[in-house]
């Protein structure tokens, strides 16, 4: 999966964002990636998320509904509930 580049002379953002969509209750079909851990911190497009020896980063995408998040074990991400950005 190619991330897009977020990084900038300013600095790195937190995460990625969540984007939902508008029925969150209807069944989709999504493919999850685990992403590699960059300089222990960042993924491969800049974006920052503290890296740790016992947490993984993943996306979710498909069908226009791409989500990333950190987590623990594959199956703790799948079965979480994504909460929109505020």
């Amino acid at each position: 999966m190619k991330l897009s580049n977020v990084s900038s002379k300013y600095g790195a953002p937190m995460g990625r964002p969540n984007t939902l969509p508008d029925d969150t209750e209807a069944p989709i079909e999504l493919t999850l990636y685990e992403l590699a851990w960059v300089d222990g911190d960042y993924d491969a497009g800049g974006a920052y998320w503290g890296g740790s020896d016992r947490e993984h980063i993943y996306c979710a995408d498909g069908d226009g509904w791409p989500n990333s998040g950190r987590n623990g074990p594959r199956n703790d991400f799948l079965n979480s509930k994504p909460q929109p950005n505020k």
